[in-house]
């Protein structure tokens, strides 16, 4: 272990161990020695044989016009803390914070609880954390890849996966075809007549949304009339009605709607959790998702509700064979891919149907997984750094950190 601390007054930072030569960062950097501490925070960090220090982990998110970044801040102060409690240092940054040959980003200070914006060298690792897909679009995003390329950073995730290339990667997996809903992109109103003809009930979905956002349902009713359904309510219209809104929405793809299985009266399916460890991929775990009362979807903050793992248990001998499969065949397609998440619906025959592949998981509120997602998250950092598991050693926090910051 080595302490390294922030100077205010030169921005810059220094390690205290007298007579050792340390480097750190993917340049594997000098760390410049001085006798005493600064006056910003101070870390302690891992050394491993070579004499560096770290690993230093670089959190991707977006740039606000009134906010130095945005996202998911209570995920990052996770992040931050565990990283820190096991002697790394972490850093929130955007593609704007990003110069030759450093990044300026923000961690949380030591003992103050706040966030305190420094400079680190390229970082060891980068997290994708971007939180809107149109951010990955921007020119400030591919010139920061072609920067991790320059300093060979290793990353996941690299983007955002589109659903209906996301379907059409994993339809050429022979194993994952039983699993998934026939879908077809919406292109034309005798494509969707059709679909629905042969469906009689059919799911639309964004191709490029996530969170349930702008999902919809038709179905015939006896009369002939159509039925459409989102989470905002139910109304009926008619085919050439319909196609006079949706024939300018490019982006929809049609799937063939599953009848889940329910509890007390309400459709229900699962987020599974799958990491990364070295070549293989596993199960962190999953959990059960509830439809609110009229609700088409689950997911929580549309009014679902959270059901125990035990409500509906899963055949975990193939969850993990599809988990394998996915991950590998959606590597080989886009990556480097470190996590993902999938949702999964059970039909009342118990078959087992794949709805969306998820490359940036939600954080799960089931505490187990929570816990076991960041320790895999770290085991991978470790592997891909070059700090093996025997470098790290518990340390105790430098600071600690409520909600908030």
């Amino acid at each position: 272990m080595i302490r390294i601390s922030w100077d205010i007054d030169s921005k810059s930072w220094y390690h205290h161990e007298p007579n050792e030569v340390v480097v750190w960062g993917a340049a594997d950097e000098p760390l410049p020695f001085s006798p005493c501490s600064n006056n910003g925070s101070s870390f302690t960090l891992n050394k491993n044989e070579f004499n560096k220090a770290g690993p230093v982990i670089g959190i991707l998110t977006s740039s606000d016009k009134n906010l130095p970044f945005i996202g998911n801040t209570d995920t990052f102060i996770r992040l931050i803390r565990y990283v820190t409690g096991k002697g790394g240092l972490a850093v929130v940054f955007t593609p704007m914070d990003v110069s030759i040959s450093s990044i300026h980003g923000y961690t949380l200070s030591s003992g103050d609880r706040k966030w305190e914006r420094i400079s680190i060298p390229p970082p060891d690792f980068v997290y994708n954390r971007i939180p809107y897909q149109k951010d990955e679009s921007s020119k400030e995003f591919q010139c920061f890849m072609e920067w991790l390329d320059r300093y060979s950073i290793p990353y996941f995730n690299h983007c955002f996966f589109s659903k209906w290339q996301t379907y059409l990667i994993m339809n050429d997996n022979l194993y994952l075809q039983r699993f998934l809903p026939e879908t077809k992109r919406l292109s034309s109103k005798r494509k969707l007549r059709d679909f629905l003809k042969e469906h009689k009930q059919i799911m639309f979905k964004p191709s490029a949304k996530s969170k349930g956002e702008g999902i919809f349902s038709l179905k015939y009713n006896g009369d002939g009339s159509l039925l459409y359904q989102s989470n905002n309510g139910t109304v009926y219209t008619d085919l050439d009605q319909l196609w006079t809104i949706l024939h300018t929405r490019k982006d929809l793809i049609m799937q063939r709607y599953v009848k889940r299985k329910q509890y007390q009266a309400r459709p229900f399916d699962y987020r599974i959790l799958v990491q990364r460890l070295e070549e293989d991929w596993h199960i962190t775990g999953y959990g059960i998702r509830c439809a609110g009362r009229d609700q088409l979807t689950t997911h929580v903050p549309s009014g679902g509700k959270l059901l125990p793992a035990a409500t509906a248990p899963l055949d975990m001998k193939i969850i993990q064979k599809i988990g394998f499969e996915i991950g590998k065949t959606l590597d080989y397609a886009f990556g480097p891919v470190g996590e993902f998440s999938i949702d999964l619906g059970v039909d009342s025959k118990n078959r087992y149907w794949i709805f969306e592949v998820n490359s940036k998981p939600m954080v799960f509120d089931e505490i187990d997984i929570q816990n076991q997602s960041i320790e895999r998250w770290y085991q991978q950092i470790l592997s891909l750094t070059g700090f093996a598991a025997s470098d790290i050693k518990e340390c105790s926090h430098t600071h600690t950190i409520g909600k908030g910051g």
